[in-house]
């Protein structure tokens, strides 16, 4: 009976300190897990023209992407990333720098304004946090004949876990999505023109593998044709 009693005294103490165990769960806080940058790792995409309604059109060219060199850039340690861009019989090579720090992604654009001010690294993704402002600007400028007023918007979010199925696979995707707005006034003595445009962006990235999709649509375009892109993921190594 004594064995018994301690027994069930000692299974209690174990229920209770499992109860007040302040532990945190498991979180997802490194980037270079959903971005692999080792040197010589690459990804193909087929990249696609859609219409306003996300309907493919024609694929537009076929991206082989390299990590090609780590250096430091413009502040920060990067990677250099060269996409070799395939359409019909011509191939464009284009290079882009991105960083990564902890659970942060940035991309180099080097965002420049009529104010002066000027966004050389952007954050296009973060595993800690669930939104975050890109850029917000009002820029008004006035001449004796014409008067003009610019807003740009840009902003992200980090949203659910998405599945994506590449050669017969499911995959667990992270979603990053992108609104972007910008709305110019012009007046002149003569007229008033309007521009007003906003899109979403949806990006895709999977744990060990890297960017897996892209999906950008315009969902207004004030006076012009609304149409959006695709990007695929084909083939990849990563080491």
């Amino acid at each position: 009976m004594k064995i018994k009693k301690y027994l069930l005294l000692l299974l209690l103490s174990i229920i209770i300190i499992s109860c007040n165990s302040t532990i945190p769960p498991t979180v997802d806080s490194y980037m270079s897990e959903y971005f692999p940058s080792s040197i010589g790792n690459w990804w193909k995409y087929d990249n696609w023209v859609l219409d306003s309604n996300g309907v493919r059109l024609n694929k537009i060219s076929v991206d082989s992407v390299v990590v090609e060199n780590s250096i430091f850039y413009e502040g920060k340690n990067a990677v250099v990333l060269v996409t070799y861009s395939r359409r019909e019989d011509t191939t464009i090579k284009i290079t882009n720098y991105l960083a990564i720090e902890g659970s942060k992604l940035f991309a180099y654009l080097n965002l420049k304004y009529s104010d002066g001010d000027s966004i050389p690294w952007v954050k296009s993704a973060d595993l800690s946090e669930f939104e975050w402002l890109i850029v917000e600007k009002n820029i008004k400028r006035d001449t004796l004949s014409i008067k003009t007023e610019y807003y740009e918007k840009t902003s992200v979010s980090k949203g659910g876990i998405i599945d994506f199925n590449y050669q017969n696979q499911t995959l667990k995707t992270q979603e990053f999505i992108t609104n972007y707005m910008q709305r110019i006034t012009t007046i002149t003595p003569k007229d008033t023109l309007k521009t007003d445009m906003e899109s979403i962006n949806q990006d895709l990235y999977c744990k060990g593998i890297g960017w897996v999709y892209s999906k950008y649509i315009m969902t207004k375009n004030l006076g012009y044709e609304r149409q959006g892109y695709e990007s695929l993921l084909i083939d990849y190594y990563v080491k």
